[in-house]
């Protein structure tokens, strides 16, 4: 029996009330035609979010694309290296032409990429959320468009693939359940079977609620033998878990502690258990978003239940960015890679987590020794813990990313890592110098696995782009449709076992628009 699990982070809880999970009638914003529902004035807002209260007031561009959906076409090949995985030709000359936040996976020769699109939002309907289908090893992609749309299920966005190893692909998306004021958060839950390169709406697994009071934020999803969820709510945001043994009917429970301040979790099933992972503010930094200080966890969830056993704090960590600036709005601050004034990355520590062949546990996040700031020194660099006792303690964690460099601020940030028999393999982002302004590249880095005597041991960093590539012009962002500060926020790699698939967002295209002439973010692959 395949046992799904299904996790969503940064939910939004109108009114600021910290430790709340409701919030009183006489807080919540006006229902009138216009405006804004009562937690789009939440500072904590995500890219998601941010769209979704411009669509509820109205205020977005109009596309001609009927019912948020497109056809998709063939990616072009690539002229640059790597693999091409969405459609150039379906952007055309529309500024609306980000397709970032990848998610990957794989079974034999098929390989599936989720992630987010910009080019059918707003109007007559929302949808953020696209995909890609190779069939011969990742060599090629077609773009499929974008995920079946409904008036009562409208996919926004934050992808999250996954396969069963019997050929079997699923896809979680968040989604709203009207165009109006009221509207319902939702997670939405797609199929598409061995044999089929379309994925299927098969169920709604969480309505976090009425837009006005609630709204989740980045799902995860992972499948089990015998799968699970977690949606957070800012300020107080429990990491909460969802289940299912046969995709159409769930069961939620809370993880963290109900008060939590937490985001970015991952599911990693191992047997009768769930290990779930997410990064946890101390609670001053709940309500002060200057205070990065915050802590690396994981619980053990029991596969089923959801009954929590242990809650282990694996690191501290201090802060990831060069910067805090504001990004939507004065409230809203975050911290940033900063490669020029106005092309700023928004990036936090969300760890990412993994489970050998022999049961042990790995972490990776991105973070600053002396936090947010200093000098090239104090760049961003990447850590990485072990646990060998099922999540009761973890290895003192150590820096696995390349060396610093004397001259640049040569951060390294939002990594991801797999296991296979092989090994452990991470991929990362690397600022490096350019001509005028620093750029970014794609690193992979393989390493040992720990064992029962022996620590890992890192391997050799290397690029793995064929291309360096700018940060856009993100504050104010040069897509109409998403918000300031966003470029990428996560990236993805996964293994069939014998071939690792690395995909990320990258913007070496350069197209003219109606705006004018920008490189453009889109999705590239790269197998080893």
């Amino acid at each position: 029996m395949r046992r799904i699990m299904l996790l969503a982070a940064g939910a939004s809880l109108a009114g600021l009330l910290a430790g709340s999970l409701a919030v009183p009638a006489a807080t919540s914003a006006s229902t009138a035609s216009g405006s804004p529902p009562a937690w789009a004035g939440n500072p904590r807002l995500d890219g998601a979010a941010e769209v979704a209260s411009k669509v509820i007031q109205g205020i977005g561009p109009t596309t001609s694309l009927p019912l948020g959906t497109s056809p998709g076409c063939p990616a072009e090949t690539s002229t640059t290296g790597n693999v091409q995985v969405n459609c150039l030709a379906e952007d055309g000359t529309s500024p609306q032409n980000t397709q970032s936040e990848t998610s990957v996976a794989t079974s034999g020769q098929k390989v599936v990429v989720g992630y987010n699109d910009s080019l059918v939002c707003c109007f007559p309907a929302l949808n953020l959320t696209a995909y890609s289908v190779s069939t011969d090893g990742g060599s090629s992609f077609t773009d499929e468009g974008t995920l079946p749309f409904r008036p009562d299920v409208q996919p926004i966005g934050d992808p999250a693939v996954a396969t069963d190893g019997q050929g079997n692909f699923y896809f979680a998306s968040l989604a709203l359940g009207s165009a109006g004021l009221g509207t319902h958060s939702e997670i939405a839950f797609y199929e598409m079977p061995k044999g089929s390169t379309v994925f299927q709406l098969a169920s709604v697994p969480v309505d976090v609620g009425s837009g006005q009071l609630f709204f989740a934020d980045k799902d995860y999803l992972a499948v089990g033998r015998d799968a699970g969820g977690q949606l957070s709510r800012s300020p107080a945001s429990p990491i909460m878990l969802t289940q299912s043994t046969d995709r159409v009917h769930w069961t939620t429970t809370t993880v963290s502690a109900a008060g939590a301040c937490a985001q970015g979790s991952n599911p990693v099933p191992a047997g009768n258990t769930v290990y779930v992972s997410w990064e946890q503010s101390i609670p001053a930094g709940c309500t002060n978003a200057n205070i990065t200080a915050a802590g690396q966890m994981m619980a053990n969830a029991a596969a089923g239940t959801g009954t929590v056993s242990r809650i282990t704090t694996i690191a501290a960590v201090n802060g990831s960015g060069d910067k805090i600036v504001a990004c939507n709005n004065a409230a809203d601050l975050r911290e940033v890679i900063e490669t020029q004034p106005g092309h700023d990355v928004r990036n936090f520590e969300m760890p990412s987590t993994a489970i050998d062949p022999n049961g042990i546990l790995y972490a990776a996040w991105n973070d600053r020794p002396a936090g947010v700031g200093g000098s090239d020194a104090n760049a961003t660099r990447v850590f990485l813990s072990f646990s060998r006792d099922g999540n009761k303690t973890w290895s003192t964690p150590q820096v696995i990313s390349g060396a610093l460099s004397p001259t640049t601020m040569s951060d390294r940030f939002q990594p991801w890592i797999t296991a296979d028999a092989s090994g452990l393999h991470a991929m990362w982002y690397e600022r490096v110098a350019g001509s005028s302004a620093d750029v970014i590249q794609t690193d992979k880095e393989d390493l040992t696995l720990a064992t029962a005597h022996s620590a890992l041991k890192p391997g050799a960093e290397t690029q793995i782009s064929s291309a360096t590539f700018p940060v856009v012009q993100t504050n104010p962002n040069q897509d109409p449709v998403i918000s300031n500060c966003y470029m990428g926020d996560y990236n993805n790699i996964a293994s069939n076992g014998t071939t690792r698939f690395v995909t990320w967002g990258d913007n070496r295209t350069r197209v003219t628009t109606t705006n004018g002439t920008e490189n453009q973010p889109d999705v590239f692959l790269q197998s080893y």
